[in-house]
């Protein structure tokens, strides 16, 4: 064994992360936040600290880290790559000519994943799947545990396993749903509170987002420091401060700015402004960027007087505070020009100005002023007027340019005026062109997949006259523009004017469909020659340059197949999309057979193909990508599966008979030639129709005769496709059956080889039980008592069995026992019911369990059972949490392990109330399965969703962090993340805009 490295190894002071407490670690404000992980997300100190390491990164194109991203197997090994490296393992020195794994060339584009994937293979980190890494497939918690039980080991000389090895162990209620190798590891995350659950799960199958990563990365490394006593230095902590208000200010004529002395939950804070304890009306609210400073506009401007500002859901006590404001008024005005511009005609001339209020607002274009122009440019009769930012007078038929004229603007509400000499030009003609860059609303990028039609595209030209004043859209369009390729994207001919952030600027929209690359758009003065370019760019989008298959080695004609395939896009990231992995265009086109492409059950993308178009023989199957990359694929396909041993009847088949029973196909175990179960493993058993087929199978029913517990005589039945063989119940005792398959050859119906098999079976009139058993009540929820509706939902049964001297168990009819039980829980015909018709006696107000005894007696015998049974009012939690498709009813465990999730979905309505769109199927503490659909359950809380949008400010909420959330606007191939949480448990999903 490797000695101990964590203890003296100089590098891990640099690189490990101790934090000696039980907490979360501090961080304050970081120069390279990510802005989808704000300071007060829960897993972001986690994030932040392995950042600030180097072993984990973001998406440097968008500033992102994409916490809720399920984390892929490729992903992992890139971080537990720099981990290793960090810690003073060497990268192999061929690891860019030896390759590792089938499917990771060396020469592939991800160097870094190249590098590290070969350095964790020697390592013994990664092992791969049957020779491949599979780096686009996503993770399961299972194999993550193992994953970081190996790398701990290689690292300090001791697995997790190891270190909890001496710990006693705490409970993981879901350990047997890992695998058998995964169990281990998994138990010591459990023990050394690495992983740490309020339902004590831990979910094996499920995927790893790459936030929980993080979190589970850094309090292994945080553990094992603590554990071997590291002499690293403690991280400087931050004393948590008191969230406070750091002023509260009028910031414009109906907008408050409130500062806090820290970054704050942005989805928590509620906020109410009162006048005289009269209500005001927001219109809403704004963050700064570090979510420190909000902006609340109100509907009217402010009067004289005191507002108070109250802020809630942030702290225990409501923060608050008061402003003293007084109304709107005009406070100064400026004349902008310093000549008076002659109109195209020569009869008049203008210049610009500007109205503003106390903040500093722009009051131009809704102040009235009074206007005066005097001088020697002017007309007799002037004829002046002031509007919207520009006065217009009359000039004197023989002024000549370079006159003298003095205007002056009054406000007569405020008594505000100002004047200024300015001297009569020549008109106006585009001067200085300055391109601004290209907009959109939304803050899309211009791609090859834009909708134009949809998503507004505009360059934004500004130009100005010799004056230096700013022309408008009608100037403009004296411009000469040319665009060099217009098949990557069209420029409409005519200027217009639209508004961004409340102010008017010039533009050319763009039209027509975006092709990828780039076109230089010119414009030309047409008064000096000046001129302005631009290079107009044209993305290209993700699209699939590498497919890689994971062909099964085992495949049988008539059987539909699926072929897990991984699809990678130029810089070697997964394709996770379907619809994009479909496109013609920038997807994979598959040729061979008919086949389609989409996610299975455990969320893996491949390619299924239908069992009719699997005939044994070679098939082949040709995949190409959208960079001309292709892949083939043969499948070795197997004789169709056909019955050839009969193993016995399946567990569900009563062994014990206190009635006739008949034996259908569905009730027998029947192996094919590859030895697997029929229904089960493979295709169902299909038998033939009846006797008189001339081809098929059918199964020969024979009792043994000498015994009458099976009272058939001996006589030989049949079982074909719908219809069954009748076991007869005879006189209590055992009886064997014996069960054959026969094929039909050339119409004469024949024994199959070696297919017999014999069951036993009791029949008991319920005279010979030798004992009685009674399976545990367990607790009962008391609704009416913890202030809810009763339910059935909640009612438990009681089951008593009779024991015969061979061990069989039979489920005994409620006549055949008593049941004496307290009044108030309510028992009726095998169940308990707590009704709330006789209350539950607590033993104080205070208690919220109750424990009673129930004595079941054998009415045959006299035997009697006590049993215990918790009765409790405290309201159930969420301990299992899914997202489902509508209609998708759950009641039994069985039925919620098999629903299917839903990760995305398309929206086509402009108001989308998203509860509607999917259920919810959840499963509570007393392990009672609900459906929650369009309203919230009764019995639980109410499950929050909080919708985020792929790009900020594309949306509008409505009821926000309820579940009654409602999107608006969510335009086509919009994307927005909605988070589903409740009790602590969180599920993501997407919505798409088509519309």
């Amino acid at each position: 064994m490797k000695k101990n490295r964590f203890k003296k190894m100089p590098v891990l002071a640099a690189t490990s992360i101790l934090v000696v407490s039980t907490t979360a670690p501090v961080v304050g404000l970081a120069d390279t936040e990510f802005d989808d992980v704000p300071l007060w997300n829960e897993f972001a100190p986690y994030i932040y600290k392995l950042n600030e390491q180097g072993i984990i990164k973001g998406y440097t194109a968008t500033n992102t880290f994409r916490p809720n991203d399920k984390l892929t197997r490729g992903q992992v090994v890139i971080m537990l790559g720099r981990w290793l490296e960090a810690q003073g393992e060497k990268i192999p020195t061929d690891w860019d000519t030896v390759q590792r794994f089938n499917d990771l060339p060396v020469y592939a584009q991800n160097e870094e994943l190249v590098k590290y994937a070969a350095l964790a293979k020697d390592a013994g980190v990664f092992n791969g799947t049957l020779g491949q890494l599979l780096p686009g497939q996503h993770i399961s918690r299972e194999q993550m545990a193992a994953v970081l039980n190996r790398v701990t080991e290689v690292i300090g000389g001791i697995s997790l396993i190891g270190l909890a090895e001496e710990i006693e162990d705490i409970p993981v209620v879901d350990l047997d749903a890992a695998i058998d190798n995964y169990k281990p590891a998994i138990q010591a995350l459990r023990d050394l509170s690495i992983s740490t659950t309020a339902t004590g799960t831990f979910n094996p199958k499920g995927d790893v987002t790459r936030a929980h990563f993080s979190k589970f990365l850094y309090l292994t490394i945080k553990t094992i420091d603590e554990l071997l006593g590291n002499e690293t230095p403690e991280e400087e902590q931050e004393e948590s401060k008191e969230l406070t208000l750091d002023s509260v200010v009028a910031a414009g004529a109906k907008k408050i700015q409130i500062t806090f002395n820290q970054p704050v939950d942005t989805t928590k804070a509620i906020f109410a402004v009162t006048k005289d304890n009269v209500a005001q009306n927001m219109v809403g609210v704004t963050w700064n960027e570090q979510k420190t400073i909000a902006t609340l506009e109100l509907v009217n401007k402010f009067v004289t007087g005191q507002y108070q500002v109250t802020v809630s859901g942030l702290t225990d006590a409501v923060l608050t505070s008061t402003i003293t404001t007084e109304a709107e008024k005009v406070a100064s005005i400026d004349i902008l020009s310093n000549q008076a511009v002659l109109t195209a005609d020569g009869t008049a001339a203008t210049l610009k100005y500007k109205v503003y209020n106390q903040y500093g607002e722009d009051l131009t274009n809704i102040t009235s002023l009074t206007a005066n122009v005097s001088g020697l440019a002017v007309h007799a009769t002037p004829n002046v007027f002031a509007s919207q930012g520009t006065i217009s007078f009359k000039v004197a038929e023989n002024a000549r340019i370079g006159d003298l004229a003095v205007a002056t603007l009054i406000h007569t509400g405020s008594g505000v005026a100002t004047s200024k000499s300015v001297t009569l030009a020549d008109k106006a003609t585009v001067s200085e062109i300055a391109i601004k860059g290209l907009y959109n609303k939304d803050g899309k990028t211009l791609t090859e997949t834009t909708n134009l039609a949809v998503d507004a595209f505009y360059l934004l030209v500004e130009g100005k006259d010799q004056y230096g004043n700013e022309v408008n859209s009608q100037q403009l369009q004296d411009l000469l523009v040319t665009n060099s390729n217009n098949t990557v994207v069209g420029l409409n001919s005519v200027f217009e004017t639209i508004t961004i952030d409340n102010k008017q600027v010039t533009a050319l929209k763009l039209y027509g469909t975006p092709k990828a690359g780039e076109t230089l758009v010119m414009f030309v003065s047409k008064f000096n020659g000046k001129n302005a370019t631009y290079t107009l760019k044209v993305e290209e989008s993700q699209r699939a340059n590498t497919v890689t298959f994971n062909a099964p080695s085992f495949v049988v004609a008539g059987e539909t197949t699926f072929i897990p395939m991984t699809v990678l896009d130029k810089d070697g990231n997964a394709i996770t999309d379907l619809d994009l992995i479909r496109n013609p265009q920038r997807g994979v086109t598959i040729s061979g057979v008919t086949n389609t492409i989409k996610k299975n059950s455990a969320g893996v993308i491949g390619v299924e193909i239908p069992g009719n178009q699997l005939t044994q023989g070679f098939v082949t199957l040709i995949a190409i990508t959208a960079t001309s990359q292709s892949n083939v694929v043969n499948l070795d396909v197997k004789e169709q599966a056909k019955p050839t041993m009969i193993r016995g009847v399946k567990d569900t088949v009563p062994k014990v008979l206190t009635e006739n029973y008949v034996l259908t196909a569905n009730d027998l175990a029947v192996i094919d030639q590859y030895g697997r179960t029929m229904g089960i493993e493979t295709t169902s058993l299909t038998l033939a129709a009846s006797a008189t087929a001339t081809s098929g199978y059918r199964v020969a029913v024979t009792d043994n005769a000498v015994s009458t517990a099976i009272a058939n005589g001996g006589i030989t039945q049949y079982i074909y496709a719908s219809s069954g063989a009748t076991l007869v119940k005879g006189v209590n005792g055992t009886e064997s059956v014996t069960l054959q398959l026969e094929q039909n050859i050339n119409g004469v119906w024949t024994p199959v080889a070696n297919s017999t098999a014999t069951t036993l079976f009791e029949v008991t009139d319920g005279t010979q039980y030798v004992s009685y058993q009674v399976d545990e009540i367990g607790i009962l929820f008391d609704e009416v008592g913890a202030g809810k509706v009763n339910s059935p939902l909640y009612n438990k049964n009681l089951v008593v069995y009779g024991v015969l001297s061979s061990g069989n168990k039979v489920k005994l009819n409620t006549s055949a026992y008593s049941v004496n039980a307290p009044a108030y829980l309510n028992y009726v015909s095998g169940a308990f019911n707590l009704d709330g018709t006789v209350s539950v006696p607590y033993t104080s107000e205070s208690s919220n369990l109750l424990v009673a005894d129930v004595v079941i007696t054998i009415n045959s015998t006299g035997q009697q059972f006590t049993k215990s049974v918790t009765v409790s009012k405290v309201a159930p939690t969420v301990s299992q949490l899914k997202v489902v498709a509508t209609g998708t009813n759950a009641s039994t465990m069985d039925q919620f392990n098999a629903a299917q999730e839903v990760t995305k979905l398309n929206v086509t309505s402009n108001a989308t109330i998203v509860n509607e769109l999917v259920d919810f199927l959840v499963v509570d503490s007393y392990n009672v399965v609900h459906t929650i659909g369009s309203a919230p359950s009764v019995y639980l809380d109410e499950i929050r969703l909080v919708a985020t949008p792929a790009v900020e400010n594309t949306i509008t909420f409505n009821a926000q962090n309820t579940y009654n959330l409602i999107l608006s606007d969510l335009q086509a191939a919009e994307q927005a993340t909605i988070s589903a949480t409740i009790n602590g448990l969180s599920k993501q999903f997407t919505l798409v805009g088509t519309r």
